[in-house]
């Protein structure tokens, strides 16, 4: 596809309305500027050095702005005492500015929360962190500063600029492939800024991607790694500059890479300034659920739950696990589904689609032949069970355990389902679900909220086909 002057408008129309203003930028410094003094009256105390990091620091942050502050500690320091000191720290700095804030984690706790600057408060992270050298690194969030000053030094080479990152990062945000949380599975912001300074444009990333199969490497090193990352599970794979050894893309999931470059492709086709718009998913109404279900010829189960208090990227985790299991379980009884999928909320329900729901009460099990050395092993196996030759083999006649699905998942789900499989914060909370199915599931879709018939949707209408 050729990028032409339409493809350059509808940048430039874009960029006006994500740039930040002059006001904002006066707003931001402000607010960084007195966190940065706060920081430093408690980096006497506590002996770190402060640091700013994030799209802040490069200034490729969309508004509203997050404000990530690094606090760095001497490699000397014990591990326990760097949680000590960084959430003392950080809590005193929060307190100073009349903020409020809660404890996160990732590899150690930190501070997250609001601080209010002129009647308008910004989201602060205040992260403990090991000043080290990029090849000793103690925990992930070492390499941050690292990447900071990697992107302050190279992001201007060949003529790329800040705002082609936020280009890139509003239309990722605007196809649901915006962030490395498991929420999401997609692009995380370094990853953005490294696709812009390997192609040099918004539009050079759109042509490159738009071509993406999965297994795509892209190497700025420039070296070969000590280690081979494999195709297999990682459809694209970004060499950290940083860290030759770690790949940038490694949370971006196969659906969110292929759903990204469809996207790109379906831009440069036809773009508009909609590609940079959240979709407003428009629900189903009740009578187009029912018409679908007729048109699809298959049976919907849902099972339904309180959603567990977990942190988000544990209970996404845990989720895809179950999914995953109970999909095994309904295969090794036979039964076959075409989709699962969960909608989270306050509650949770996963849909799952069976092409077939209802099997005979008996299968046949071949066995080997009865010439076969294993042909006792299989006789004494099935002992007492109704045995014939079929074809020069040992065959048998048995009765399944269930032969409904709907059997089976009660069955289930009124088990020790952790023992079965299922990741233990989801199975208590599944101790509570609902199941419907048939008739049952079609008069659930109806009366549940609109998030659901919105959730049905994406379900039915997903295409990640790229072919063009």
């Amino acid at each position: 596809m050729v990028i032409g002057k339409r493809h350059g408008e509808v940048v430039g129309q874009v960029l006006k309305g994500i740039s930040p203003s002059e006001r904002e930028r006066k707003q931001l410094e402000d607010a960084v500027r007195k966190i940065l003094q706060a920081a430093e009256n408690a980096a006497k105390i506590y002996g770190m050095k402060p640091m700013l990091c994030g799209s802040v620091a490069k200034d490729t942050w969309l508004s509203p702005p997050e404000i990530d502050l690094f606090m760095l500690f001497p490699e000397s320091l014990p591990r326990k005492k760097l949680e000590e000191y960084g959430l003392q720290a950080a809590k005193e700095i929060f307190e100073k500015l009349g903020g409020k804030c809660r404890a996160a984690y990732s590899e150690h706790p930190y501070l997250t929360g609001l601080i209010k600057f002129d009647e308008k408060a910004l989201e602060v992270d205040i992260v403990p962190a090991y000043e080290t050298s990029a090849t000793n690194i103690k925990s992930a969030v070492d390499r941050t500063p690292h990447h900071v000053n990697f992107v302050l030094k190279t992001l201007d080479y060949g003529k790329c600029r800040q705002d082609e990152v936020r280009l890139l990062k509003k239309f990722a945000a605007a196809r649901g492939c915006y962030g490395a949380d498991l929420a999401v599975q997609g692009f995380s912001g370094y990853l953005c800024e490294l696709l812009i300074i390997k192609f040099e444009t918004f539009l050079g990333v759109m042509e490159a991607a738009s071509k993406w199969r999965a297994g795509v490497v892209i190497n700025h090193v420039g070296k070969k790694m000590e280690r081979e990352f494999r195709a297999e599970g990682e459809p694209l794979v970004v060499i950290d500059p940083v860290d030759p050894n770690r790949n940038v893309a490694a949370s971006v999931s196969v659906e969110t890479f292929y759903r990204f470059a469809k996207a790109c492709g379906d831009f440069l086709e036809n773009p508009g300034a909609r590609f940079f718009e959240k979709d407003l998913v428009q629900p189903y109404s009740a009578d187009e659920v029912e018409q679908i279900i007729a048109e699809r010829g298959t049976r919907f189960y849902a099972i339904r739950f309180p959603s567990p208090e977990l942190q988000p990227d544990v209970y996404h985790s845990q989720m895809r696990k179950a999914l995953f299991r109970i999909g095994e379980i309904a295969k090794k009884e036979g039964f076959a589904l075409i989709g699962k999928d969960y909608c989270a909320g306050r509650e949770t329900i996963i849909l799952l689609e069976a092409e077939n729901w209802m099997l005979p009460k008996i299968m046949k099990r071949t066995g080997p032949s009865v010439f076969s050395r294993h042909a006792e092993d299989f006789l004494n196996h099935y002992h007492g069970r109704r045995i014939f030759i079929e074809n020069g083999a040992w065959t048998a006649i048995l009765e399944r355990r269930h032969h409904l699905l709907l059997e089976l998942l009660k069955e289930l789900f009124s088990s020790d389902m952790a023992a079965r499989g299922i990741p233990k914060n989801i199975a208590k909370a599944m101790e509570k679900c609902e199941l419907a199915s048939g008739d049952d599931f079609l008069r659930l879709a109806k009366r549940l909220p609109e998030d659901f018939r919105a959730f049905l949707r994406q379900y039915f209408e997903k295409d990640l086909n790229v072919a063009r």
